[in-house]
């Protein structure tokens, strides 16, 4: 078997849901066995995501081709949106964490040690890094607050200058 294979496009190929290590093996030209051991503990975690493009492509099929324009314009826009979004939201945390680590420097007191630890523990919630609440939970009190600092976020990194 040969050894030149791309591991990173053969992980990415796994987690896709769609091969038997067998076929990864054939695909990337290494043995089942090689396949499985690069594998091993790796979720499929993008199985849902290709089945949601497929559906989504699948239904293209039916439309014509001035609404599948409009529709992949109006895709790239959101997705565009989102993107800036997300690098605004990424520059503010790393404002504020960097303001954090200075307040935690210079702290005297238990309780300002405190506020500022509850504050990164918020932060971390609201950015995604800290996943300890159930996604599937009904409304609480607690989603509320995620969703008042979420907001709150929203409307700060808006104000953020380009």
């Amino acid at each position: 078997m040969a050894k030149n294979y791309d591991k990173a496009e053969l992980i990415a190929d796994w987690k896709t849901g769609r091969y038997t290590q067998k076929e990864l093996g054939y695909r990337h030209k290494i043995s089942r066995a090689m396949a499985a051991r690069l594998v091993k503990g790796i979720d499929k975690e993008n199985s849902e995501l290709v089945e949601q493009q497929i559906n989504n492509e699948q239904l293209l099929i039916h439309k014509s081709s001035v609404e599948v324009e409009s529709i992949s314009k109006v895709v790239a826009l959101e997705t565009e949106k989102y993107a800036a979004f997300k690098a605004k939201l990424e520059l503010f945390s790393d404002i504020a964490m960097n303001k954090a680590r200075d307040l935690m420097d210079n702290t005297q007191y238990g309780a300002d040690y405190k506020a500022i630890v509850e504050g990164v523990d918020k932060h971390s919630v609201t950015m995604g890094y800290n996943d300890r609440f159930n996604k599937n939970a009904g409304i609480n009190n607690v989603n509320a607050q995620q969703n008042n600092t979420a907001e709150t976020l929203e409307r700060v990194i808006k104000n953020l200058p380009d």
